[in-house]
């Protein structure tokens, strides 16, 4: 051959070696989860809109690929000789969880504080114990359980220090205008100007100024108090605590630091997942599973009786219809960090609907 034909020649076998790295990193880059699972409800599956976290950790694996040096490229590939090395790991042995660092995000769920005390305290507390407010369990148990067992379990909403351990810091998160609805429900939670306006009372019974008498609870009129105006009050709320600020800190907000604390702390949990939570929680770190831990100590005012209960769906419906044209950008992102993170775990620790029951139910 002349040495144009060689050239030729090299050419092809570049452009088809280039072409079946290709194939194999979309191969590979495609196997990647999304973030739901089989055992994902109906509304955790259009949580993930049609797959679009699969695109996205499909694009990052791309770009990753792209960019990485030949030895990381190489270190990737499933190794033909062993079949199982492309497999995700055996899920670690369950480990008590050292010294938990409470982060209490307003409105995403209290009672997780019930799960963190059972599994530092042990046998030193009933199974039965119920923590509604760190400060009152400590009242009761410090001599059983001093707080010297945790790295902080304190009632309030005392955001996240910054030097803190994260790999410490056990949480629950909650999307954004879920969490919003509630603070809203709940006598515009933190929102303290709005309070002020609204003439808000804690005593004798909490209520504001235009508030609707219900079956002997008082429920918030979106005509006279606007939900998305509370919601814009807290909008960075998560935002904020996971970097140090107070829920209701005002001026620039460090999205970007806040989703790169989400994958680096002890636990995180869904508030809209409670159970898979609580299952996830035990799967990592282990203790009984005790029933005190699944129970909702504050729930909302869902249902009321007779025509009183048409007015509350009614006003309830008004005010989430409204909270759908608030866009939450910071805290969706956050949120979605987490709900990748949760799945992830869900799907490594082999948790199923069905296997987190039967533990429920054997409390």
């Amino acid at each position: 051959f002349g040495s144009s034909s060689l050239k030729v020649l090299w050419f092809r076998s570049l452009m088809a070696a280039r072409a079946t790295q290709a194939i194999l990193v979309l191969a590979l880059c495609s196997t990647l989860p999304c973030g739901c699972t089989p055992i994902a409800s109906a509304s955790q599956a259009s949580s993930c809109s049609g797959h679009k976290r699969v695109n996205k950790q499909h694009d990052h694996c791309l770009l990753q690929f792209a960019t990485a040096p030949t030895a990381t490229k190489e270190s990737a590939w499933p190794s033909l000789e062993s079949p199982s090395a492309s497999n995700p790991s055996e899920p670690a042995a369950p480990g008590p969880f050292e010294k938990p660092f409470y982060l209490h995000i307003p409105k995403c769920g209290s009672s997780f504080a019930t799960v963190l005390a059972h599994h530092v305290c042990g046998s030193a507390i009933p199974d039965g114990v119920a923590v509604q407010e760190p400060s009152s369990f400590f009242a009761n148990y410090e001599a059983q359980c001093p707080k010297s067992k945790f790295g902080r379990f304190e009632s309030g909403h005392d955001p996240l220090p910054d030097g803190t351990p994260l790999h410490t810091v056990a949480t629950m998160l909650r999307e954004p205008r879920s969490r919003a609805m509630s603070g809203y429900e709940d006598g515009l939670h933190n929102c303290w100007w709005m309070k002020e306006r609204a003439s808000c009372m804690h005593f004798p019974s909490e209520s504001c100024r235009g508030d609707v008498l219900l079956n002997g609870r008082w429920v918030r009129d979106p005509s006279v108090t606007d939900p998305v105006e509370y919601a814009r009050c807290l909008e960075n709320c998560t935002v904020n605590m996971l970097t140090g600020k107070l829920c209701d800190a005002k001026g620039e907000a460090d999205v970007e630091a806040a989703v790169r604390k989400v994958d680096k702390l002890g636990f995180v949990g869904l508030t809209q997942e409670w159970n898979l939570s609580i299952c996830l929680f035990h799967a990592k770190f282990g203790g009984p599973f005790l029933r005190s831990t699944t129970r909702n100590l504050r729930p909302g005012a869902t249902k009321a009786v007779g025509s009183d209960d048409a007015k509350l769906q009614a006003l309830t419906s008004q005010a989430r219809g409204r909270l759908k044209s608030w866009p939450a950008t910071g805290e969706m992102r956050v949120y979605d960090a987490a709900v990748d993170r949760f799945w992830r775990e869900i799907e490594h620790y082999q948790i199923s609907r069905e296997s987190c029951q039967s533990q429920i139910n054997a409390a």
